[in-house]
């Protein structure tokens, strides 16, 4: 019977398949000796490596080196190593934003509609799926507005905004828990920013660069 890879022997796995998400620095080096890990898991209890991973995630835990010696650091990884995308779409003149109850929240939220990166999908061709899945509609034009970390405190991950036209959209209620959609003027949208009634982090984001693109 084949013995259950390790935490840290899939994390070593891991800096060989993505490279770039272990790059070093001098301001906080990743500590990657086998050995030294080993004592710091002995002394302190703490689990380092992969120590969680689904389809959509991987929870990794760093061994770092900080002034004041070393410590374990957690962040997450995208499982897949295509591009996310915030689709931010514009029906006849409206952004066209969706009701979605989000699970971590336990609540709806009103927000532009995203989707993890997926493998061998570009940003532009993943965008495309999104708005076809969560829209039903097709993308008539596209223009890239930026890129979005979204907790750089937690999360190596980073999406991409774009701007698209769309068909008329006809949204799946109930598809991954859609509720409902709104469309919105940039005046009315917003009014919706200021009282408070959107707090998506990657909608507020989207819509700065758009801001920002429109005004340059």
């Amino acid at each position: 019977m084949t013995k259950p890879e390790t935490p840290w022997n899939r994390y070593l796995r891991l800096m060989e398949e993505r490279p770039q998400a272990f790059s070093q620095s001098p301001l906080l080096p990743i500590v990657t000796d086998t050995d030294l890990a080993a004592q710091f898991t002995a002394r302190t209890g703490r689990t380092l490596g992969v120590v969680y991973e689904s389809p959509y995630r991987l929870m990794v835990v760093d061994l770092v080196r900080g002034p004041e010696g070393l410590f374990a650091y957690e962040r997450v990884l995208p499982a897949a190593r295509g591009d996310a995308v915030v689709a931010v779409p514009v029906w006849e003149g409206k952004f066209v934003l969706l009701e979605q109850f989000r699970h971590a929240l336990r609540q709806c939220q009103t927000a532009f509609p995203r989707g993890f990166g997926e493998n061998g999908l570009s940003a532009q061709e993943n965008v495309r799926k999104e708005i076809q899945e969560e829209l039903r509609a097709q993308v008539l034009e596209q223009r890239p507005l930026g890129r979005i970390a979204s907790d750089s405190g937690l999360s190596g991950d980073e999406a991409h905004a774009i701007l698209c036209r769309i068909t008329r959209p006809d949204p799946p209620l109930q598809y991954e828990d859609i509720q409902g959609m709104v469309c919105l003027t940039p005046a009315e949208l917003e009014t919706e920013i200021a009282a408070g009634h959107i707090t998506d982090g990657f909608t507020l984001s989207a819509y700065a660069l758009y801001q920002a693109g429109a005004r340059g």
